[in-house]
């Protein structure tokens, strides 16, 4: 662990916790049963399959044994405090479990068990209410419920009923997920581009410990340089904001895919785990400046991913027209073009000194432009190629280069892979990002991320549309993290106090409980909303000095409880 730039109190109390949650000295699992394919017994299989270094120990208040081990009855018949417990039992027992747990000294446990929240029956969502009760007084470290279970590589923890089997490997990517699938598509689609993920936690409903607990543990740890967080809601925008800005100043991009994009997304979200997804708008304006950066879709985390390990900061300007391009195929530089369009990025015109170098490599009298269509030039040799790159590098109109190429499957590829390796020889000495991308997604062999682990500063991004609607997506991101931090957002004490007055005043004049334009400004005034300078003036004459003591020009607006709308 190390000390960052920033850290949050509304936080830090948690990083204990969820040290905890990951790090256990043992493993309970409560309901363990020996049903064929039951949760628990996958847990259990999992548990040991990756070689947890502490005793595990099963417990069933009516078994003595099960799956071919000694199965306890209660906590006190433990040969050890518990320390973790993953939770398989009715979600009525759970709130009774949950105490009992801590008082025989367990720090942390994983809830696995469904039927709280996430249900619209009003018993359930009574027993998250309790359940959340306990969880607070008991200062408990919980995961859930309705979760999947967590992975940690460095502590070999693995409580997931998941059948597949997992690459374990301390990678340098964190996943939280509200959704156990989600999550581990993310964590299969990383690898396939060889990218570990060495922790996931699946956060289920988040009674307990929720998202931010989770980011400002990643943000402190120097295992994880980048946060990927699937979310159906912000429950605590205020810790949410400080955990994000403790993942900015330790250089870690928080890389998001919110559900609630639609109305559909949101009934979405509360059906899954009970959470009330806000507007994209809203978390896009006030997450997106702490430091997260929200895409759509699995294949766009993967890319970040990819462009942020292995590239250096795009520069803030390149949501412009700053782009250069190489290709060998003139269909692949028409699709880049409509492609940039569609994402609002351009390409730079070349410098004179740049088409001068690229016409002396090419042997021919005019280039056609950028994105340079090595094909039609008949670029074919090493030694040109990389002059050419060179020479988009040097363009002082030029942010980023983007460079046609495909990671191959098998021996033979001999003269592409001598240009990749020859691009990671300039990347590495060069400030510029080199982007190499391919014409559409396709999967690697294992000849194909062995090539991939020997271009460390190189990002291989994949399919035209995806690579630069992530490269607009990071530049702006950028541009974000040029400027200031993003500081706490706390509302005035006396909002609440002036909504009272407002409220009050409005009851007894013309327009009952409709505040007009200049009632609703000062509510939000009071909650630290600031609008433009204003007053209201009576007669003509009030309206004149009132224009020229704010300085025109000037708008003038009715008020009246006849015109609610204007």
């Amino acid at each position: 662990m190390r000390l960052v730039v920033e850290r949050s109190p509304l936080l830090l109390h948690s990083l204990g916790k969820v040290d905890a949650l990951l790090n256990p000295r043992n493993v309970v699992i409560l309901g363990a049963s020996d049903t064929p394919g039951n949760w628990s017994w996958r847990v259990w299989r999992n548990v040991n399959r990756y070689k947890f270094p502490g005793p595990v120990y099963p417990l069933n208040p009516r078994r003595d044994t099960v799956w071919d081990t000694r199965c306890y009855r209660s906590f006190a018949a433990l040969p050890q405090p518990p320390d973790h417990v993953v939770v398989v039992i009715p979600a009525a027992f759970v709130p009774d479990a949950l105490i009992e747990a801590r008082r025989a000294g367990a720090r942390s446990a994983t809830v696995l068990t469904a039927g709280f929240a996430e249900s619209s029956d009003p018993a359930a969502r009574a027993l998250s209410a309790r359940l959340k009760a306990v969880i607070a007084e008991s200062g408990l470290a919980v995961s859930g419920p309705n979760c999947f279970g967590n992975l940690h590589a460095r502590s070999s923890l693995m409580t997931m009923p998941d059948d597949r089997l997992q690459r374990f490997v301390n990678g340098p990517v964190a996943i939280i997920g509200q959704s156990g699938g989600l999550s581990m598509s993310i964590k299969r689609s990383l690898e396939e581009r060889g990218i570990d993920a060495g922790s996931v936690v699946t956060s289920g409903n988040q009674a307990g410990l929720a998202s931010p607990d989770y980011i400002a543990y990643y943000a402190m740890n120097d295992d994880i340089r980048i946060i990927v967080a699937y979310l159906e809601s912000v429950q605590n925008p205020e810790a949410f904001m400080a955990a994000c800005r403790m993942a900015r100043s330790a250089g870690k991009p928080v890389v998001v895919i919110k559900l609630g994009a639609s109305v559909e997304g949101r009934a979405a979200a509360l059906a899954h785990t009970g959470a009330l997804a806000g507007a994209m708008e809203a978390f896009d304006a006030v997450a997106g400046a702490a430091g997260a950066l929200r895409v759509r879709t699995v294949d766009d985390v993967t890319e970040a991913v990819e462009y942020f390990l292995h590239a250096p900061p795009l520069p803030s300007r390149v949501g412009g027209s700053r782009l250069g391009a190489i290709t060998f195929s003139g269909a692949l530089r028409g699709l880049l073009l409509d492609a940039a369009s569609a994402h609002g990025l351009g390409f730079a015109a070349l410098a004179d000194t740049t088409r001068a170098r690229l016409a002396a490599v090419l042997g021919v009298g005019t280039i056609i432009g950028n994105p340079l269509d090595s094909g039609f030039t008949g670029l074919t040799n090493r030694e040109s190629y990389v002059k050419c790159v060179e020479a988009m590098l040097d363009d002082p109109g030029i942010d980023l280069v983007l460079l046609q190429a495909e990671l191959p499957r098998a021996p033979g590829m001999d003269r592409a892979e001598a240009n990749m390796r020859a691009i990671e020889e300039i990347a590495a000495r060069v400030k510029k990002p080199i982007v190499q991308f391919s014409m559409g997604s396709h999967g690697l062999s294992d000849y194909g991320r062995a090539l991939r682990a020997q271009l460390p500063h190189v990002p291989c991004l994949q399919e035209v549309d995806k690579t630069l609607r992530v490269v607009r997506a990071i530049g702006d991101y950028a541009a974000r993290m040029s400027r200031a931090p993003a500081s706490p957002a706390v509302a005035p004490h006396k909002g609440k106090e002036t909504l009272e007055k407002i409220l009050a005043r409005a009851a007894k004049e013309a327009s009952g409980k409709t505040l007009n334009e200049v009632q609703s400004k000062q509510l939000l005034k009071a909650y630290g909303i600031v609008g433009p300078k204003e007053a209201v003036a009576q007669s003509s004459a009030a309206a004149v000095a009132i224009a020229k003591r704010i300085g025109f020009p000037v708008v003038a607006k009715g008020v009246s409880a006849a015109l609610p709308h204007k």
